[in-house]
């Protein structure tokens, strides 16, 4: 014996599926809102922090390196090879 789908599920079918579309994208709108406002407040708080932060100075301690002299690996300990997974044989 088959069943048959009558006016009632349909409609009921329709109700529902506009309040699960409705509510989704309220949800992903108010999610949104809230993550753009976080990260706004994030930025002007750096740049408040950055404007109450005295002067840079330049170190006294010596650099360890610089752009003329990269670093350069102790001639005792050879390099070591690059990893490789198996996708990449």
């Amino acid at each position: 014996m088959g069943t048959s789908l009558t006016p009632d599920f349909w409609r009921l079918f329709a109700v529902l599926l506009v309040v699960a579309a409705t509510l989704t994208f309220v949800l992903s709108a108010v999610l949104d809102a809230l993550f753009v406002r976080r990260l706004r407040r994030r930025q002007d708080r750096q740049l408040t922090a950055r404007a109450n932060r005295p002067p840079d100075r330049p170190s006294d301690a010596p650099a360890d390196r610089t752009p003329d002299h990269p670093h350069v690996a102790r001639a005792d300990r050879a390099p070591r090879p690059p990893r490789r997974t198996p996708a990449h044989r």
